[in-house]
């Protein structure tokens, strides 16, 4: 009798911690794979990512070169849906803010991206002069 009620309190528990685990994937692991697939992408010298463990977001893209605005345009649109692929939630772009910005060597900040949770993509050109982060 005792051996069953072991078994059962350990099937309990194992269920248990199974419900209860969180079905998503962390932030900081879908923005790891999500860098390491940015960086594959011609012109892309290195990314960088960071998450405050609340709801916020940044990336960086460094660059070579200095893209048109058509083209930030474009890899910024591909970095949120690589983000989105990586990360098993499918709301992920409606409940987190991403900032988001393209850089190079040469020329600093080109372009700045901000996504706030539930609105689109709004694209910037840095002020000039302007001290970076």
């Amino acid at each position: 009798m005792l051996r069953v009620i072991s078994i059962l309190i350990i099937f309990s528990l194992f269920f248990v911690s199974a419900c209860n685990r969180n079905p998503d994937l962390s932030i900081a692991d879908t923005l790891g794979r999500s860098e390491k697939q940015l960086q594959k992408i011609e012109g892309v010298k290195t990314t960088a990512a960071a998450f405050d463990g609340k709801r916020n977001i940044k990336f960086r893209l460094m660059l070579e070169g200095r893209p048109s605005k058509v083209e930030a345009e474009k890899l910024f649109n591909k970095t949120l849906n690589i983000i989105a692929e990586n990360s098993n939630r499918k709301d992920l772009w409606d409940n987190y803010d991403a900032n988001f910005d393209i850089k190079s060597y040469e020329y600093g900040v080109i372009y700045e991206a901000a996504k706030p949770a539930a609105e689109s993509l709004k694209i910037t050109e840095p002020v000039p002069g302007r001290k970076e982060n």
